[in-house]
Formats: structure tokens, C-alpha cells, sequence
């Protein structure tokens, strides 16, 4: 049995080992298992001891985290897991700091039902009055106990804690707003202008160790906002070899003299493989062997879907655009003929 690579293929290293001291994701690991009854899979486990590393002062070491990842490999549930810890939880770490009436978690996409999908699952677990018999069966009594109110109509959409944190929605047409604590931005790659993160990541600048999420697959060239971040992370991925992992300078030095705050986590096939290499599959979707998904699943999509399509949805490969070809480029090699010499007179 095959299985997807746990370790992503491009990430940013930490500056320190990572231990439940020097990491809050092994406390949302727990929270996920004891409160949710959710078992993570090991990459997005990886993950979150990853992107939750904590400085010495106890604030976060990233204020943004990008994460790009093939499509059905259980981003919603990852993304769930840790609003609804930001919303419970984290919230109530640091009161004289962030008090949590002030605390306040952004889901924004670039349309609503995309941003809704995290929160509705958050919705499930913590609705104190639930409407129908199925989803009183998928309420947590502990936090149904924890929240005070549930608004989901008049285009207000937003869970209310009894320790007045709250988390909202937003279409990224409509991103400016109050600051906000902690923001959960879906499906980057359809970001084709600044607007939406313009407005949102600077909602985060007037909180203490405040933090964006930023989860995609990978796009095209259009994909702008995307695609900056991910430069900018692969960028810091290098200097960082050039420095520390070339043995030039510690750790600790380096973040003393350089910004680290950018944290980059990309699993995806590598350029230019064939698209039936296994290896890239399993390295592009680390939910493999671990949930339904299989290799083969992956390997019967690629004669029905599009070079372009199959390459970002399933391989999570940057394509230059999503124009595609009405001619597949391996049959034009297969049966193109020359064409012979042949002499006008």
C-alpha cells in the first residue's frame, strides 16, 4: 500500500526543535482527537507542529502561513480543526494581551460558500440550538456549553463564544473590516487582485502575535496574490540554505538579522515530471493510503481531465495559464508525421 509523503517538498525550517513547549500544534493535535473526536492525518499533524512555532516570548514565529497542497486531501478539515481551536482555545491564552472580546477569527474566500465550508463544520460542533435531530447528533456538548449564539441569516454569519471571541465570514469582495485576530484565507490561487488581502492582512498589525492563514492549491500567473507569497516564501527557503544550511550561521543568528515571520509548507510534484509519476502523485497528495483517496484515483484522472486542469488539481503544479490546448501535446508527438520533400517545378 502506498502512501502520501507526510513532509512537504518545499517548506520553511524551524528555528528550533519542535516540542509541545516550542509548538502549539501538538495542543490543537490533542484538541483535535479529545473535543472534536478527529484524527488528523500525519501531514496535516506535520503541519500544524510546523506553522503554530512559537518565539521565546510565546508569540507566534509566523505571522503568515501558506500552504499549498493538491485538491481533496482534507484541507476543510485541517482548516476547521483550527478555527474552531483559535475560536475556544486560543482566544483565551493571553487575556491581558488579547482579551477575547477582542478576539476575533476572519474566514474570507473569494465567495462566500467557499469561506463557509470551514465555518459550518465549526457550526456542527458548537451550535447550542440546533435545528434538526443530525445536527444535534453531531454537537459537542462541551462546546455547545462554550458558545453563546449562532447567526447564520440577513448576510450575518458568525459563532459568538460565551467569552464573546467570535468567528465571522467574509467574500473577499467585502474583506475590510475591524481587525481581526487570527484570518483563515481559502482558495488563494483565485485571488486575481490586491483588494481582498490588502484589506485583510493589515487587520492583523494591531494584535499581539496575530496570524493568517493563507490555504490553496496551486495556480496560473493570474493567481497574483498566490503566487507573491509563494516567491517570497521560496526566496526565504533559499537564503536560509545559503546561511544556516550551509553552516555559515546558527539559527538563532540568522533570525536575529533576517525577517522569518513568512512560513511557506508546499506539497506538490515537481516540475516537469510526468504526469503519471508516482513519486510526484504521492508527494502532491499526502492524504494517500490514509483516507480513501488511492494512487490509482489519481492516475484515472489524467485522461479525463485537461493537462493544465490535472497538473494544478491534482498535481499541484503552477501552470503559465489555464488556456488549454485542443490538441494533446503527447498525441501531436505520437502521430505527427514530417512532411515530405517534394519539388515544385
Amino acid at each position: 500500500k502506498l502512501f502520501g509523503r507526510t513532509e512537504p517538498r518545499l517548506w520553511t525550517k524551524p528555528l528550533r526543535e519542535l516540542t509541545p513547549e516550542t509548538s502549539r500544534g501538538f495542543e490543537v493535535i490533542e484538541f483535535a482527537l479529545t473535543i472534536l473526536g478527529v484524527t488528523l492525518y500525519p501531514w496535516q499533524k506535520w503541519l500544524l507542529i510546523h506553522a503554530l512555532e512559537l518565539r521565546p516570548d510565546g508569540t507566534y514565529r509566523f505571522k503568515r502561513v501558506i500552504v499549498l497542497v493538491a485538491r481533496q486531501q482534507g484541507k476543510t478539515m485541517l482548516a476547521s480543526v483550527l478555527a474552531a481551536w483559535w475560536l475556544f482555545v486560543d482566544s483565551a491564552r493571553n487575556p491581558g494581551k488579547v482579551p477575547p472580546l477582542k478576539f476575533k477569527v476572519v474566514g474570507v474566500a473569494q465567495n462566500l460558500d467557499i469561506a463557509k465550508e470551514p465555518w459550518a463544520a465549526v457550526k456542527s460542533w458548537c451550535d447550542p440550538d440546533p435545528e434538526t435531530e443530525e445536527e444535534a447528533e453531531l454537537a459537542i456538548d462541551a462546546l455547545q456549553a462554550a458558545t453563546a449564539k449562532v447567526r447564520d441569516a440577513n448576510g450575518s454569519i458568525a459563532i459568538t463564544a460565551r467569552s464573546r471571541a467570535h468567528y465571522e465570514i467574509r467574500a473577499a469582495k467585502n474583506a475590510r473590516g475591524k481587525p481581526a485576530a487570527r484570518v483563515l484565507m481559502d482558495e488563494m490561487r483565485e485571488q486575481r487582485d490586491w483588494v481582498a488581502w490588502n484589506a485583510v492582512s493589515q487587520t492583523l498589525k494591531s494584535f499581539w502575535s496575530g496570524q493568517l492563514w493563507g490555504i490553496s492549491n496551486a495556480g496560473a500567473s493570474d493567481a497574483v496574490v498566490l503566487r507573491t507569497q509563494r516567491d517570497a516564501g521560496l526566496a526565504d527557503i533559499a537564503d536560509w540554505d545559503a546561511y544556516v544550511g550551509a553552516g555559515l550561521t546558527s539559527a538563532e543568528e540568522y533570525a536575529n538579522t533576517h525577517d522569518t515571520s513568512l512560513g511557506i509548507f508546499e506539497w506538490s510534484a515537481p516540475d516537469g515530471c510526468a504526469k503519471d509519476d508516482i513519486d510526484g502523485i504521492l508527494q502532491a497528495n499526502p492524504s494517500i493510503g490514509y483516507g480513501a483517496m488511492t494512487v490509482q484515483d489519481a492516475l484515472s484522472d489524467i485522461r479525463s481531465m485537461t493537462d493544465a486542469g490535472y497538473r494544478t488539481e491534482v498535481l499541484c503544479q503552477w501552470v503559465t495559464v489555464r488556456v488549454d490546448s485542443f490538441i494533446n501535446v503527447k498525441d501531436f508527438q505520437a502521430l505527427y508525421v514530417p512532411p515530405a520533400d517534394v519539388k515544385i517545378t
